[in-house]
């Protein structure tokens, strides 16, 4: 199923913004709350079928992994060691940088899953939140805006699409700004790696395997110490 029609894909482009882009850029919880109750995390599982929803909706705003030559490994698994390597270089920088700087840290602020099930939900709010957070910060915002330009004069649209995708980068950065100003530096260079791996890969799928292994294991070394 495929969107023609432009003033449809306003339409949802405008829904996803004004209901699932903009709250999380006024969540003024601390690290303590986000990260800590552990319950069935409902809310990601919506935000997790509102990304497959997109996709059924509109096929055309999602890659088709399928049909990317090459083997497994070379689409998918090469790709998100790649990019997990990435991601972890840039959070050991960003996070000596803070305690150079200021000191400060979330790690006191952490509180771990107490037993069994509370562990199968914390897996569980990283998967859906990473899934959305590749389906939309990395694919469904950058690639509607591009969209909306290709009718633009050839001499402006380079020049749009690259604020389209500023312009999504800062919004995902600044949606972390609840966790501090360093929060939102690490998030805008994920951001960019991830990006940059949808690029190439031509699939969210090795952005998402590399964005899901990266936020369990910096939550699980953070709640180590």
């Amino acid at each position: 199923m495929k969107i023609h029609s432009k003033a449809v894909k306003i339409t949802v482009f405008s829904i996803v913004f004004l209901f699932f882009i903009l709250p999380p850029l006024f969540n003024t919880k601390s690290p303590s709350l986000v990260f800590s109750n552990w319950t069935f995390p409902f809310i990601q599982l919506i935000l997790f079928f509102l990304s497959l929803l997109l996709l059924y909706i509109d096929e055309s705003l999602f890659f088709d992994f399928k049909s990317q030559k090459g083997s497994l490994s070379y689409r998918l698994i090469f790709p998100a060691v790649f990019c997990l390597c990435l991601l972890f270089a840039i959070s050991f920088l960003i996070n000596g940088l803070s305690i150079i700087i200021s000191h400060n840290t979330i790690q006191e602020e952490i509180t771990p899953p107490s037993n069994f099930k509370e562990c199968i939900f914390c897996v569980l709010t990283f998967f859906f939140s990473a899934f959305f957070e590749e389906s939309i910060y990395r694919f469904f915002l950058p690639e509607s805006i591009k969209s909306f330009f290709l009718t633009c004069k050839p001499s402006l649209q380079k020049y749009l699409i690259y604020a389209g995708e500023i312009f999504t980068a800062l919004l995902f950065a600044f949606s972390h700004r609840y966790a501090g100003i360093f929060s939102v530096i690490n998030a805008l260079l994920a951001h960019i790696v991830l990006r940059l791996c949808l690029k190439k890969t031509g699939s969210i799928y090795a952005g998402f395997t590399a964005h899901f292994i990266y936020n369990i294991t910096a939550f699980t070394l953070l709640s180590l110490n």
